[in-house]
């Protein structure tokens, strides 16, 4: 399968491609620069290319399992796919279920750096990341589902 160019650069696989699959996008947990970067993908960019895409592509994007990669990011992956089949009516992934795609301990992406989201975090998480213990600030997953431009982190 064909990945968008910027995937060899830890980018985002292209969604337009008929293979597209949530799947690929465990190579930005494996290969990604950062946190952030691991991140922005998988809260930011893969919701906004998911939103974007056709219903049948949606589907079958939803379909492979991504492979696992021991880390708590399988987590926040299985509870972003989860997120996106609610908000879209398609069923949620069966790989969603799998006991390695859930915390003990629930995590705040990023909380390390931004320590001020926790609390809202906590508070107001939608229940796919709550389920799987990857607790995601309620703003990053604004209205649009993911930031227009994906790369424009403005760091202070």
């Amino acid at each position: 399968m064909a990945l968008h160019p910027s995937a060899e650069s830890h980018g985002p696989p292209d969604l337009q491609e008929p293979g597209f699959r949530i799947a690929d996008y465990v190579s930005t947990i494996d290969n990604g620069a950062n946190e952030v970067e691991r991140f922005r993908m998988i809260v930011c960019d893969l919701p906004r290319r998911f939103h974007a895409a056709s219903r049948p592509i949606q589907e079958r994007s939803l379909m492979d399992p991504p492979r696992l990669t021991g880390t708590k990011w399988d987590a926040l992956l299985a509870a972003m796919a989860e997120h996106l089949a609610i908000l879209h009516d398609h069923e949620i992934p069966v790989w969603c279920d799998e006991p390695e795609r859930f915390l003990r301990i629930p995590w705040v992406p990023l909380g390390e750096l931004l320590p001020g989201i926790c609390a809202s975090a906590y508070i107001d998480t939608p229940a796919s990341f709550v389920r799987h213990g990857a607790l995601v600030e309620p703003s990053s997953l604004d209205y649009r589902g993911g930031e227009h431009e994906y790369g424009c982190l403005v760091q202070g």
